[in-house]
């Protein structure tokens, strides 16, 4: 027994030297005490595998020093067993799928290390591939930056191709103004892109490539297309060289900024607008101001028209050019001499469309007395209305503003001429302080006048005019209908006056009016005389297009008086401006032509450098466009 404690003691003490070589004996060694330990195992690294019944309780009891499975055990142990048992439990060991990480501490050594190689065997070729990659560290980061890269990529496509309008598919219109300090400016001209306008004061938006969809599209683009400018701080109008700035004052002193209002709403971020089908749009170069006001032109209530008139206007539709297709379902409109007819504009097209008719002037241009159909813009299926009166008898045109050249026809107006007239009268609730305004009115003698009186004051008024013999109360005189107008009512009265001088009206109130005076027809008068050229030392020509100068470069000779003449080449708008003595363009000493708008137009600039050198010259529309003059 004492040997026996003896071995046991220092089978623990050599466990810390050699913790893989613990000589427990089991239940074999323990019948036969003397049977010799094998230390020089050949294959000290084949374990055995218990069996599954039994591992639990060998396994459980290592740590209390019973049932330990080490090298020489099992190598005691396989002596005593066939060579093909031993062969099949080796087997089962190298691909036993339950080797885990606490084996080490069971046994005295760790498994993992044969039985992995042995399942990299069994693994295919992909598998070992996508391992690698898998357990790398810089794997995740680089497919995490492949997605976000992938996701902005897709983002940016979808937003370009889905942004309205689109190529192909819309065909958008919408109508503008640019106003400047309360004077409506000029149409912009014609110029050729997706987005783009026909002198017609109507945004054109039916983009030919992607670049012209969605945002594209928008408002500031559309300037910038033209050769202007648009932005939070300056506007430049296409077709012309000013630029206002924000703090720049109006003739009356006010201090004016950019601002842009659509369908008359502010808009506080234009510079992201897209204007839609139908939109009316305001630029407006002004004071400060919340809303903006109604359209310029002739607005005559329809409580005044005494007939309607019903007109379509259409489209060739799907597959059609509306450039070329549109038209009035009616092409003349025959009117009287002061009726006021209420149009109603039915749009049966695909597109967008609108009515002008020109005033009084025949020129669509000038805006300020054109009839205009109320929305401006008839959106397809829609409806829209015009009032029209003309005074005088003559033809006047009508146009679609979408397609002007295809849709547009003539008013034909008879009868004699008639001059409308508005007096207002006021009062401070006494007849001392009646008072008519304006303070004089002038009509012209043979035409039919009709004079508009709105009573805005606190008593009743009316009105009897004197008739050509200037005595009242005789047949000839005319009174207002009614010839009691109450506060806030208005009265009419139609006549002619053929006398010429001061013809007298009284108020029913007995105060005494202001005299109509009573003119003959201005004589028109001879077309003015074009004046002649400006004789210069010499004639210089140069061919401008948006591409650039031909000829780039000009000589003259210092102190030399010279014209140039600039052609377009193109259909874009283009001008010369001369950088003058200090070098710098947009400055006084600048010699600055005319506009060409059209192909083919021409402009002049006259001037004259004293000092030689070389002077810069740029186009100010295209300001790439530019070429140098020699002074020698």
């Amino acid at each position: 027994m004492a040997d026996d404690n003896k071995r046991r003691r220092g089978r623990r003490r050599g466990r810390g030297q050699r913790h893989a070589q613990s000589q427990r004996p089991d239940d074999k060694q323990q019948e036969d005490p003397t049977e010799p330990v094998d230390e020089e195992d050949p294959e000290p690294d084949i374990e055995d595998e218990p069996e599954s019944g039994d591992s639990g309780r060998r396994r459980f009891g290592l740590p209390f020093g019973r049932g330990d499975d080490d090298d020489d055990d099992d190598d005691d142990d396989d002596d005593d067993e066939p060579d093909g048992d031993r062969d099949r439990k080796r087997e089962r060991q190298t691909t036993s799928p339950s080797a885990t990480p606490m084996d080490f501490w069971r046994r005295g050594k760790a498994r993992p290390y044969r039985e992995a190689a042995d399942r990299e065997r069994q693994m295919g070729l992909w598998q070992r591939f996508t391992g690698v990659f898998v357990s790398a560290p810089w794997v995740p980061v680089v497919g995490i930056i492949l997605i976000v890269f992938a996701v902005l990529a897709g983002l940016f496509i979808i937003r370009g191709q889905t942004g309205a309008p689109r190529v192909g598919t819309d065909h958008w219109h919408a109508t503008y103004e640019f106003i400047v300090c309360g004077q409506k400016q000029p149409n912009f001209p014609e110029w050729r892109a997706g987005i783009h306008t026909h002198e017609q004061g109507v945004i054109h938006m039916h983009p030919f490539n992607a670049s012209e969809e969605g945002a594209g599209a928008r408002l500031v683009k559309w300037f910038e297309y033209g050769g202007g400018k648009l932005d939070r701080d300056e506007v430049k109008a296409p077709g012309t060289s000013a630029t206002y700035k924000n703090g720049d004052l109006c003739d009356d002193g006010q201090e004016a900024v950019v601002q842009v209002f659509a369908n008359r709403l502010k808009l506080e971020n234009y510079t992201r607008y897209i204007p839609q089908d139908t939109d009316v749009v305001q630029i407006i170069f002004g004071p400060e101001q919340d809303e903006a006001a109604a359209s310029e032109g002739i607005s005559i209530p329809e409580s005044e028209a005494t007939r309607t008139i019903d007109i379509e206007i259409t489209d060739a539709g799907e597959g059609g050019d509306p450039r070329t297709d549109s038209a009035f379902s009616l092409s003349n409109l025959e009117l009287e001499t002061g009726e006021a007819v209420k149009l109603t504009i039915t749009n049966t097209g695909t597109v967008a469309h609108g009515f002008e008719a020109a005033g009084l002037d025949n020129d669509f241009d000038t805006g300020d007395d054109n009839f205009t159909s109320q929305p401006a813009t008839i959106g397809a299926g829609e409806a829209g209305t015009a009032v029209i009166r003309f005074n005088d008898p003559g033809t006047y045109r009508f146009q679609d503003t979408t397609f002007p050249a295809a849709a547009n026809g003539t008013i034909t107006v008879t009868g004699e001429p008639v001059q409308p007239v508005t007096l207002t009268i006021i009062d401070d609730g006494t007849d001392a302080g009646t008072e008519f305004r304006p303070s004089s009115i002038t009509v012209v003698a043979g035409t039919t006048v009709n004079l508009l009186v709105k009573n805005e004051g606190e008593l009743s008024h009316g009105i009897t005019i004197f008739g050509d013999d200037g005595e009242l109360l005789t047949d000839d005189d005319v009174t207002t209908s009614p010839e009691v107008i109450s506060p806030g009512q208005e009265g009419t009265a139609s006549f002619i006056l053929n006398e010429l001088g001061e013809i007298p009206f009284i108020d029913l109130q007995d105060v005494g009016g202001t005299f109509l005076v009573v003119e003959e027809l201005p004589d028109p008068g001879a077309s003015p005389t074009p004046e002649a050229e400006e004789e210069v030392d010499v004639e210089l020509e140069l061919t401008a297009t948006i591409d650039g100068f031909g000829p780039a470069e000009l000589t003259v000779k210092a102190g030399e008086k010279f014209r140039i003449t600039i052609t377009n080449g193109d259909a874009f708008f283009q001008n010369l401006r001369i950088a003058g003595p200090d070098g710098e363009f947009d400055t006084a000493d600048d010699l600055v032509s005319g506009d060409v708008a059209n192909e083919g137009d021409t402009a002049v600039l006259v001037g004259q450098i004293d000092d030689p050198g070389t002077y810069a010259f740029k186009d100010d529309f295209h300001p790439n466009v530019t070429g140098v003059i020699t002074v020698e």
